[in-house]
């Protein structure tokens, strides 16, 4: 691990985020090692200590399935303490690990055939709202984020929304009633997520042609409406291609333009470059103001000062 070509990589480009997967370790105990590594790195360049997230929803639905109990437990077996002993358990799990943030809980409602079943707390927009709370508190209390997801809420898609197009036939009206409410619940306040994540899906009660992630007028929703202030995560800017088209350094430039903070990209080293030179040149175009990127790096930086692995180094026990 020392001296891998990534690692090099890293000390010479100051990462805003890494994303953890199984494919990243072999045994748990890897995991601390790896990530206080990472951040050795990152300090001795003289970077700022990046974020380290992990997809931790639970059940199959984990990065780090050898590690925790699920995450998310269906509301319909579990009463709102299970749910927050399950969130609790895991926080410290992840947090004794080095990652201090989870692309979670999951607040869509589950839908007979949709992308949210199986993997969402209940098919009751009140119940998930619940649940959600429950999950942001716990993980607030242990210093780990909880990046609630995916906005607007794509319980109701045709099918996976990074699997390819996925369109969601709800009105605006219908999407604020029901799919909305778990966000709005922890939008704003003392109960307010530090981070959301936007989806791929498409809907027609916006233009029925572009993802969410890429779309002014789903941002807006979420940052006027509802009044949220934390970081705004992109969805899989990759899978973003297959329903968008382009390049993912065009959909990179589109999601910031949009009013995205952080980029997701889980591609290889090459479609990472191809968005950086992408950003880089539409900020020199003007195409993307600098008062765009400030915004965006002022919210990360709020997201880094929740999480305590940034805050102090982590050592493998």
């Amino acid at each position: 691990m020392r001296d891998t070509p990534f690692l090099k990589r890293l000390a010479a480009i100051p990462y805003g985020g890494l994303l953890l997967t199984e494919n990243n370790y072999a045994q748990p105990q890897q995991l601390s090692g790896l990530t206080a590594k990472l951040q050795e790195v990152a300090r001795k360049a003289g970077h700022p200590a990046p974020l380290v997230a992990a997809k931790q929803e639970g059940g199959e639905f984990n990065a780090f399935g050898n590690l925790a109990p699920e995450a998310q437990v269906d509301v319909g077996e579990g009463t709102r303490a299970s749910i927050a002993t399950s969130a609790k358990t895991t926080a410290e799990q992840l947090d004794a690990l080095g990652v201090g943030v989870n692309l979670a809980p999951n607040a869509d409602i589950a839908v007979a055939g949709g992308p949210g079943q199986g993997r969402a707390f209940s098919d009751s927009p009140a119940a998930v709202t619940r649940a959600v709370q429950a999950t942001v508190a716990e993980y607030k209390k242990v210093g780990v984020a909880a990046v609630v997801g995916p906005f607007p809420g794509d319980g109701a898609a045709s099918q996976d929304p990074n699997a390819g197009p996925a369109p969601v036939g709800l009105s605006l009206d219908d999407l604020r009633d029901a799919d909305m409410k778990p966000f709005a619940a922890v939008a704003e306040g003392d109960d307010a997520a530090p981070a959301m994540q936007m989806t791929n899906a498409i809907y027609v009660g916006y233009d029925g042609v572009t993802p969410a992630t890429l779309l002014p007028d789903a941002v807006k929703e979420l940052r006027d409406r509802l009044d949220f202030d934390g970081a705004i995560l992109s969805a899989d800017l990759v899978a973003t291609t297959a329903t968008a088209g382009g390049t993912v350094g065009e959909a990179a430039v589109n999601a910031l333009k949009a009013g995205v903070d952080m980029l997701v990209i889980p591609g290889g080293r090459a479609q990472q470059d191809q968005a950086f030179r992408a950003v880089v040149a539409a900020v020199r175009s003007g195409d993307i103001s600098p008062g765009r990127i400030v915004d965006a790096l002022e919210r990360i930086a709020e997201l880094r000062k929740f999480t305590r692995e940034t805050r102090e180094p982590v050592r493998p026990e």
